[in-house]
């Protein structure tokens, strides 16, 4: 008697005489493709072998995070090795260093262990990189240290990143990425660089349709200085978590076939720090006055951690401009400090109209935090725990 194989995908039922067609449907990996006017948008796409790698790495080791890693792609490195890492002062400054990655124009695996030997270099010997451009300058960081007094001197932040990136937690991190890159990673790039590179252009696709760096632009009232930008796919994150971006125009990505439905989640998170990040310096008093009001030592640690409340904010803006409903997508939604900057962003963009800036906004938002003993508590242990 001839079986059937019946595929439930909850709107349709699909029935298949051939177990095979019906192992194709179950394990497919859905192509997404956003069709409608491409009108354009100032972002582009670029698949970076250096920036795959180091974060591959970074996730073997724990330092950095992500969803759904395949088990089959936890390979690579060493357990010894990825031990050393792990314990390494690499967890508490990994960003400062795949920043100054992100930064740079690197395309080879050489690339990438070039520029691991040049921060070094710049940390433990003053010498300037070539290949390496570092995540800020002295001159931006003097700026908010003016603003922030804590965050200390130029100089006590290089030998704060001395100590916990030590030439042998470096070295170490150059070690893993070499031999991760000779036992594996060479090999996979051969075949996974097409599969970005396909990503890539359905991404651009999504995004000249849809626009969401306008739209978040729109909303902010605020224009991306350099443009345009550019946004780097990242295997390891095919459905996010630990992404991150640099001034002024660089982000890394999810991946996932996927990923032109959830671009604009990535877009408007990520640039929402770089276009909104002079506002730390442009309301410092205003920040340490609300710092004295929570009691907290640390007032910038107070306006990172509020900032990040204001990115989820408007990821999830954008989310509900193309979802047209509301959904979490970020841990911070469901805080306090998430439901009074959510209640102030709508009522002073009803009350204030045409005149509304974002500089207003978060003013007003710093004043309502004031008033909210749950989300003072909540911002204290915050930035308490990034301190």
């Amino acid at each position: 008697m001839e079986a059937f194989f019946v595929v439930d995908l909850e709107l349709v039922r699909l029935k298949f005489s051939n177990m095979w067609d019906a192992f194709e449907l179950c394990y497919a990996a859905p192509r997404v493709e956003v069709e409608g006017v491409e009108r354009g948008d100032a972002i582009e796409f670029e698949v970076s072998l250096p920036l795959n790698l180091l974060n591959h790495v970074l996730v073997l080791a724990g330092v950095n995070y992500t969803y759904g890693f395949y088990l089959d792609l936890a390979k690579g490195v060493s357990l010894h090795l990825l031990a050393e890492l792990s314990s390494s002062g690499l967890r508490e400054a990994w960003w400062n260093l795949a920043a100054s990655i992100l930064a740079s124009d690197l395309n080879t695996a050489e690339d990438l262990f070039d520029a691991i030997d040049e921060f070094a270099a710049f940390l433990h010997d003053g010498v300037k990189p070539c290949k390496l451009r570092l995540w800020t300058s002295e001159e931006a960081f003097r700026k908010l240290s003016e603003a922030y007094p804590e965050a200390g001197s130029w100089d006590s932040l290089l030998a704060d990143l001395r100590n916990k990136l030590s030439r042998g937690t470096l070295g170490l991190l150059r070690r893993a990425l070499e031999e991760c890159y000779n036992s594996f990673y060479a090999e996979y790039w051969e075949v996974r660089r097409e599969v970005l590179h396909e990503i890539s252009c359905r991404l651009k696709k999504a995004v000249d349709v849809l626009q969401p760096l306008k739209k978040l632009e729109e909303m902010l009232g605020i224009e991306l200085r350099c443009k345009p930008l550019r946004a780097f796919p990242v295997d390891v994150f095919r459905l996010g978590r630990g992404i991150y971006g640099v001034e002024p125009n660089r982000i890394v990505c999810t991946s996932d076939r996927r990923s032109p439905l959830s671009i604009h989640l990535d877009v408007a998170h990520e640039v929402t720090h770089i276009l909104v990040g002079d506002w730390k310096l442009e309301l410092a008093d205003d920040v340490r006055e609300l710092a004295g009001a929570l009691k907290v030592r640390k007032s910038l640690e107070l306006a990172r951690v509020l900032e990040e409340h204001v990115a989820a904010l408007m990821q999830l803006k954008v989310d509900e401009a193309y979802i047209g409903k509301r959904r979490v997508t970020h841990g911070y939604m469901e805080n306090e400090t998430f439901r009074v900057a959510e209640e102030v962003w709508d009522r002073s963009r009803r009350e204030l109209g045409a005149s509304w800036t974002f500089r207003e906004f978060m003013k007003e938002l710093i004043e309502e935090l004031k008033k909210s003993r749950k989300a003072a508590r909540e911002l204290a242990e915050l930035a308490k725990g990034r301190s």
